[in-house]
């Protein structure tokens, strides 16, 4: 099959940054027959700190600041030339201008909601669908559904729920000869090691957990904390309190790491207290591994996670049940019924086969669908 005859695809994201969406769509793109798919990035910015697999043509549209409408044109331009059958938006943020130029040009364009609670976004979105030409929207979970539905007007039809993807390959309960990260092997092995994962910032609320394990006082807790420092104050903050609160060997800043399943594997328990949250990874990640997890009840977490059977849950910003709940963990003695019942059920629903199985599915009925002038019903 010659080039002109591929169905060229577009897919579009700010910027390749190392997140869980981003590896996500790496692992899309790599999936496409490149002998039957012309398949292109687009991203607004070229940061990349993922590599981009052999075979995908990378388009920078060089957006400059906030106000920058120049790279509009040149998205534009670009789209104009090589005519993709479907527009593809990653993440939010992009989703009116792929919905813009989809409109100019009479393709049809994806718009993704990655995450819970964004109100703005879902009003940007009631107004696309106002328009009447809104195709598809994918969401990674029922309560992101429900939201649309309620906030946006979408209509259910339209909504694909995909769930987000990890890598069962990495991700699975520890085996005996597990490698142990070097700033966590003085850990005593009498210690709980309970695992914070994720970026250091207010809605993720680290100080909340700080707090919690300090309560407590029991020194046979050791809480690792594996994420960047997205916002220095709020870091500097958690640091502050931890040094006046706790002593040196109860708190292990490990920093950013690319090998996040040694923490999950060393762990005995994985907290998340978040004020927001959608679908997260390190959540999915931890639970593969067979995980207990401590979680505040804020969104797409309550999915996941079922009260006394893989993990308990706490009202938001609730210190003496959460500290009752984390307690409740450390007394179980039966952690099998963790491994099996977590690891089962991320497997099924979360593998990244059926991520990809997901959207290829979705794509070709907007191909075929948009072909014969026909609303996309999912």
């Amino acid at each position: 099959m010659n080039k002109e005859s591929k169905i060229v695809l577009f897919f579009v994201a700010p910027a390749l940054k190392r997140g869980g969406t981003e590896t996500q769509l790496i692992q899309l793109l790599n999936s496409f027959d490149r002998n039957k798919f012309s398949v292109n990035l687009i991203l607004f910015r070229n940061r990349q700190e993922l590599s981009i697999p052999e075979g995908i043509t990378l388009h920078d549209l060089k957006k400059k600041g906030a106000v920058d409408l120049f790279f509009i044109l040149r998205f534009a331009m670009l789209v104009k030339k090589l005519r993709p059958s479907v527009i593809y938006s990653t993440l939010q943020g992009v989703n009116k201008y792929c919905h813009l130029i989809g409109l100019v040009f009479n393709i049809p364009a994806v718009c993704s909601i990655r995450s819970t609670h964004l109100y703005s976004e879902y009003r940007q979105l009631k107004f696309l669908n106002s328009m009447r030409t809104l195709k598809a929207i994918v969401c990674n979970s029922k309560f992101a559904r429900s939201q649309l539905i309620q906030f946006a007007g979408i209509k259910e039809q339209r909504i694909a729920v995909i769930p987000n993807s990890i890598d069962i390959t990495r991700f699975h309960p520890a085996c005996d000869d597990a490698p142990i990260p070097n700033c966590l092997k003085d850990t005593s092995s009498s210690a709980f090691k309970l695992l914070y994962c994720g970026r250091v910032s207010p809605e993720k609320n680290l100080l909340f957990i700080l707090r919690v394990v300090s309560m407590l006082n029991r020194p046979d807790i050791v809480l690792a904390v594996v994420g960047p420092e997205t916002v220095p104050d709020y870091y500097k903050e958690c640091l502050i309190f931890a040094n006046g609160h706790l002593s040196l060997d109860k708190v292990i800043w490990a920093g950013n790491h690319d090998r996040v399943e040694h923490y999950y594997w060393w762990a005995d328990a994985v907290v998340l207290a978040s004020s927001r949250e959608g679908t997260s990874n390190a959540l999915l990640e931890a639970m593969a591994c067979g995980l207990p997890a401590l979680v505040s009840e804020t969104a797409d977490p309550d999915y996941l996670v079922e009260d006394g059977v893989n993990g308990y849950r706490f009202p938001f910003n609730d210190y003496n049940t959460a500290c009752s709940k984390l307690l409740q963990i450390m007394g179980e003695e039966r952690k099998e019924k963790y491994l099996k019942v977590n690891s089962i059920k991320i497997a099924e629903i979360y593998s990244a086969e059926k991520n990809i199985s997901e959207n290829h599915r979705l794509i070709s009925s907007l191909i075929c669908g948009y072909s014969r002038g026909t609303v996309i019903t999912w």
